[in-house]
């Protein structure tokens, strides 16, 4: 299931991911990032307006914004 890339909707969080869901970055455009595409990590929270916290396997905890970010549950 494709999460993330909404067109600028934002969903509410909890139709979004849940703690402890696994992911997997499809496309982030952060530039100070060392994420790429594939890399996988576990949702720790979800803010009141949708941006999605991860603790990545890589040890990053970069947040994701929906309809800017795309991943995928794992």
């Amino acid at each position: 299931m494709i999460v993330g890339n909404t067109g600028g909707l934002r969903p509410p969080p909890s139709l979004m991911n849940t703690i402890g869901d696994r992911i997997q970055l499809e496309h982030t455009n952060d530039p100070y990032t060392d994420l790429v595409a594939g890399d996988q990590g576990t949702v720790d929270h979800v803010d009141d307006i949708g941006t999605v916290f991860v603790k990545w396997d890589n040890g990053s905890k970069l947040g994701l914004v929906p309809g800017i970010d795309r991943w995928l549950v794992a």
